[in-house]
């Protein structure tokens, strides 16, 4: 909410900044005072120091003085600090009869433990859960706002989230998007994606096959696919990628096209670096660069896959350049599994004449450990010389 606040205060010209610090001041809110007047940032740190400043401002020992009878609640002067904040938003919010909606992506868990697993499990529970509530408020208060998640439909698998009821109020709000297609031809959804795009641009019956025959017809839709996570900014990345190496072209060479998938594959891995990071430090980051560049040559060759052990093995340098601390809670298999769901790999085992493929990216999912793997297309371009 506070930061909700931050956001309108900023939107507002000068006329609208001075009547709200006209309301704050008749209002005597120093608490609105310190939000407006803060950067982004510090909007959280300010808002749980007014919490402890309300029990140490009296200088009062209550356990002593009570005998250890009463009790300071801290979620209950969270509660009554955040139901204040609320009524005074709301106030602001239909005093400026503007239309606000608030998107927050990125909504992601770690999965470099169970701990920090269940940790970001709950952390995505409390803010759907506090979205919700918040957008209940706002329309009983007849506030023009919206907030809007987008996150992953597997983070609702968790039981942390599936016990709290989330999904059946996701289901009556929310909408879907779904863009993983089994077939990835011309009409998978992140072809349909950039096509949509180019059509509201300029009004026209432009379709999915269009696209490769008058831009991209030097690539399928299958190999430019594989070489995404099954992300709409995949897409948008290469495209993207793909104008600034050749602004003034209209139909790519295949030569072309091959320059801009290699930029746009060392672009993927810098991307990936800050989920590594979670869980490794700096000279883990370079020992995994250096793994990757040494296995990488071998998956030019389609058919190859490494065994999972022996690739767990390569991992070992990484494990040993870990912390003490980090050292017993983690082991070489667990860091295969992290790397996994950052999508680093995929693997798959071998059932008869049948290939079992554990895609990356889904973090809830585990890789075959008794099986191969191969490395992402993209990271095998971005390290193979």
């Amino acid at each position: 909410m506070a930061i909700i606040l931050k956001k309108i205060y900023d939107n507002y010209d000068d006329i609208g900044k001075k009547s709200l610090i006209d309301r704050v001041k008749q209002n005597e809110s120093p608490l609105i005072w310190r939000i407006i007047h803060s950067a982004p940032a510090d909007i959280v740190r300010k808002v749980c120091d007014d919490i402890t400043d309300i029990v140490s401002s009296s200088n009062i020992d209550v356990k002593s003085i009570t005998k250890g009878k009463v009790k300071i609640n801290p979620e209950q002067l969270i509660k009554r600090k955040n139901d204040s904040l609320l009524k005074e938003l709301i106030g602001i919010l239909k005093e400026s009869k503007n239309k606000y909606a608030i998107f927050i992506d990125e909504i992601q868990y770690v999965y470099s433990d169970d701990d920090a697993y269940r940790e970001g499990a709950t952390l995505v529970r409390d803010m759907i859960v506090s979205a919700l509530n918040l957008n209940r408020a706002f329309i009983a208060a007849k506030a023009d706002v919206t907030i809007y998640l987008a996150m992953r439909s597997e983070f609702l698998n968790h039981p942390i989230i599936a016990k709290a009821n989330v999904a059946q109020s996701i289901e009556s709000y929310g909408e879907k998007l779904f863009w993983r297609y089994r077939q990835r031809d011309h009409d998978d959804p992140l072809i349909s994606i950039v096509t949509k795009r180019i059509k509201i641009a300029h009004d026209n019956g432009f379709t999915n096959s269009d696209l490769f025959k008058y831009y991209m017809a030097n690539i399928t839709p299958k190999d430019l696919i594989s070489y995404t996570w099954r992300k709409p900014r995949d897409v948008i990345r290469f495209f993207s990628k793909a104008r600034e190496i050749y602004p003034g072209e209209r139909l790519l060479s295949q030569s072309q096209i091959s320059d801009v998938l290699t930029q746009y594959s060392l672009e993927c891995w810098e991307d990936l670096k800050p989920a590594a990071a979670t869980l490794l430090n700096e000279k883990g980051l370079v020992r995994l660069q250096t793994a990757l560049e040494e296995i990488a040559p071998d998956f030019n060759d389609p058919n190859y896959g490494m065994p999972a052990a022996k690739f767990i093995e390569k991992l070992k340098p990484i494990y040993d350049s870990f912390d003490k601390e980090i050292k017993n809670s983690q082991s070489p298999e667990s860091l295969f599994y992290f790397l996994y769901s950052i999508g680093i790999f995929y693997s798959y085992i071998k059932d008869g004449n049948l290939k079992r493929v554990s895609f990356a990216c889904l973090g809830h999912q585990k890789p075959y450990s008794g099986g191969f793997i191969r490395l992402h297309r993209t990271l095998v371009r971005a390290f193979a010389k």
